[in-house]
């Protein structure tokens, strides 16, 4: 008797359990199913005027349309990527953005540590490295330091400091 008692909770807890999973289970397939029917992957609209850091960029031009309609693509239907981007755009542009202002930088070249790198500290086949992709002799021309032990292109605020001033000589 006494174990068939202390089976009776058991079972009964087993028993709702099952329920309880059951029915949650049934109330998400209409909305699963939903969303597989009603899902659908279009072509985006490519802007007839498009301005980056006060320059027009020449959409016309069927190369560059292709990009950014690759671009437009990639980002509207890669959401856990783009998701990953707007986070760590969060993360890093309040480091970036005052010193692009401080040398009189447009507040568009932010974007492009983003494009070179996605925000992480990565490498290229080319060994460039770090969120601005700096070459090893570009890093040292600007006063980086490069060696075995210290590589200063991964350290953002040295890196876009001297991104700053790279792109301020190239105007």
């Amino acid at each position: 008797m006494k174990i068939k008692l202390r089976l009776f909770p058991a079972i009964v807890i087993s028993c709702v359990a099952t329920l309880l999973v059951n029915t949650i289970s049934k109330q998400n397939e209409p909305t699963i199913k939903n969303v597989a029917e009603n899902y659908e992957i279009m072509a985006v609209k490519i802007p007839s005027n498009l301005n980056l850091a006060g320059e027009r960029i020449p959409i016309e031009r069927q190369d560059i349309r292709e990009r950014m309609d690759r671009e437009l693509l990639v980002n509207t239907y890669w959401q856990s990527n783009s998701l990953l981007l707007i986070k760590r755009a969060h993360k890093y542009f309040p480091i970036i953005e005052p010193l692009l202002n401080k040398y009189g930088l447009p507040d568009d070249f932010k974007y492009l540590a983003l494009a070179e790198s996605g925000f992480m500290n990565v490498r290229s086949y080319a060994g460039a490295a770090g969120f601005w992709q700096f070459l090893k002799g570009t890093a040292k021309q600007y006063g980086l330091e490069v060696n075995n032990n210290v590589d200063e292109r991964y350290h953002l605020e040295k890196a876009t400091e001297v991104a700053a001033k790279y792109l301020k000589n190239s105007k």
